[in-house]
């Protein structure tokens, strides 16, 4: 992935799927294996989307992809997680650019959390995680912006726990710190 205004790369979790089994009480999903990914085949050839994509036997079949993220065409979707609560509600936590302004020598990203309530084929809505956009230029350069693939998705109960990484826009001495918020 790029920088859509200067081309240069921008690392990201696109080599590492995650997933998820439904381990709870909801007798209609329990069992159910999640992934996500991010793919270009929903989008176009630029630019990914998050998918996820379920089995409801074990992992033996597997039903077609379906892009959970919310970001437009031609925008960027990555780094997603995938978790699922307790009553079988399905998570799925990324990062995306729909923020950014192309020519502001700024690349505004934000996470998000999307929630699925029939077993992960539909995701209707999403929520911010970040309070603000971050800058992704002012993180760490390792071949690449890179706040890290260091993103987490928990439960306890009925509520989602995601972490994510931020860039400390212009604080060149601590340029990324973790985050965490509630979400149900």
């Amino acid at each position: 992935m790029t920088d859509p205004d200067d081309g240069h790369d921008v690392r990201t979790g696109d080599i590492l799927p995650d997933w998820a089994v439904d381990l709870g009480t909801n007798a209609a999903t329990r069992g159910n294996v999640y992934v996500v990914w991010m793919d270009t085949r929903f989008n176009d050839p630029d630019h990914d989307d998050v998918v996820l994509a379920r089995s409801t036997n074990g992992g033996r079949t597997w039903g077609a992809p379906v892009v959970v993220d919310r970001a437009p065409r031609g925008v960027d979707a990555f780094t997603p997680m995938v978790e699922v609560d307790s009553s079988g509600r399905v998570a799925v936590s990324y990062y995306d650019f729909r923020n950014d302004r192309p020519g502001d020598a700024v690349l505004t990203t934000d996470a998000w959390v999307t929630h699925s309530h029939d077993g992960g084929l539909t995701f209707p809505g999403e929520s911010r995680l970040t309070e603000r956009s971050f800058d992704m230029r002012t993180a760490p350069d390792a071949l690449g912006y890179f706040v890290g693939d260091y993103t987490g998705l928990a439960h306890v109960g009925t509520a989602f726990h995601p972490a994510w990484v931020a860039a400390n826009d212009g604080n060149l001495g601590n340029r990324t710190d973790v985050f965490h918020r509630r979400a149900r």
